[in-house]
């Protein structure tokens, strides 16, 4: 416990509810006596990996369900959930939680507990899935990819656009047009001029779901129903687009600099 003057129990009676968490590390499991857990008893498992699954390797929440005596069912979730959030539970309202178990039943239970805490369940069907939920956290920057890929593909449409425009397309005439590609600062300003427009453009996209949103919830007559998917993903990137946004009005204001000066 992280504060042992505080309440507490013995792990034989924590072990008789009907939901545990088990947060002890893996290496730990052998030495507890999971035999002690009654039949009917939900078993949550938020171990983390430190590496990942190897391919044929069971899940560390199927070791771990071998382990117990029958009738007890093994639910894997919470591990993508860090003790910051629980903390400040605030911060993570909505969040979706992966949970995954044999038993509909005590998928169920786990599921109204994460309800409470304010978390969205999604459930990823039988145990077997936490070979891919215990992958989750070893995964870098998971919520960047979507925003970072919209991204470069708006900054490379922009910079392909103004070649084209410069030296492809000239008085309504297609062909190739060298001018000013002699010129030693074409390429910086081409550049700035291209990440001037990619941040306004990626501004606009930061500000535009929230108004989406509040006409919505106008029409709607409430603001406590859940938005459609495609807004709430959206909705969701938005501080991802404007770190993003911010870098290219910074390489904008450092290449107007080595352009006209």
């Amino acid at each position: 416990s992280r504060n042992p003057a505080g309440l507490s129990v013995s792990i034989e009676k924590a072990l008789q509810e009907k939901i545990v968490i088990l947060a002890v590390p893996t290496f730990s499991w052998p030495e507890m006596p999971l035999d002690k857990i009654q039949p009917g008893t939900a078993l949550i498992d938020c171990s983390n990996r430190t590496s990942k699954r190897p391919p044929g390797q069971l899940s560390q929440a199927e070791q771990l369900q071998q382990m117990l005596p029958p009738g007890v069912h093994v639910v894997k979730g919470f591990n993508t959930i860090s003790a910051y959030e629980l903390e400040n539970q605030g911060l993570s309202a909505g969040k979706q939680v992966p949970i995954a178990g044999n038993c509909p039943v005590m998928k169920n239970a786990v599921g109204v507990l994460l309800d409470r805490l304010g978390y969205h369940v999604s459930d990823m069907g039988a145990l077997d899935q936490a070979r891919v939920i215990e992958n989750i956290p070893l995964a870098l920057f998971p919520d960047w990819k979507i925003p970072l890929l919209i991204s470069v593909i708006i900054w490379f449409f922009l910079y392909f656009r103004l070649f084209y425009g410069k030296h492809l397309c000239d008085d309504n005439k297609f062909g190739w047009f060298p001018k000013g590609i002699k010129e030693g600062k074409m390429f910086l300003k081409y550049i700035n001029k291209t990440c001037d427009t990619h941040a306004l453009i990626l501004l606009g996209a930061c500000y535009l779901p929230g108004t989406f949103a509040a006409y919505i919830q106008l029409v709607r007559g409430t603001k406590y129903s859940e938005f459609p998917g495609w807004l709430d993903n959206w909705l969701k990137m938005r501080k991802q687009l404007g770190i993003f946004m911010l870098f290219s009005a910074s390489i904008h204001a450092c290449f107007y600099v080595l352009v006209f000066f």
